[in-house]
């Protein structure tokens, strides 16, 4: 599972990299969430991660 976090405007770097944490399973990273309220996003599967990463960073990642 991947936490991804949002924030703001701004770089891509600067608002999706500061909180992108990977967890074993839901539970773990349900317990992460609860222990850093301040940080909104989402917890996706490693598939909708990758295709995030992609739909962000495709032209990056096209070289």
């Amino acid at each position: 599972m991947v936490f991804v976090g949002a924030r703001a405007d701004g770089p891509s770097a600067e608002t999706c990299c500061d909180y992108l944490n990977v967890f074993i399973d839901r539970h773990q990273a349900n317990t992460w969430i609860q222990a850093h309220p301040h940080v909104p996003g989402e917890v996706l599967t490693p598939a909708e991660a990758e295709l995030l990463g992609q739909r962000i960073f495709g032209d990056l990642l096209a070289e």
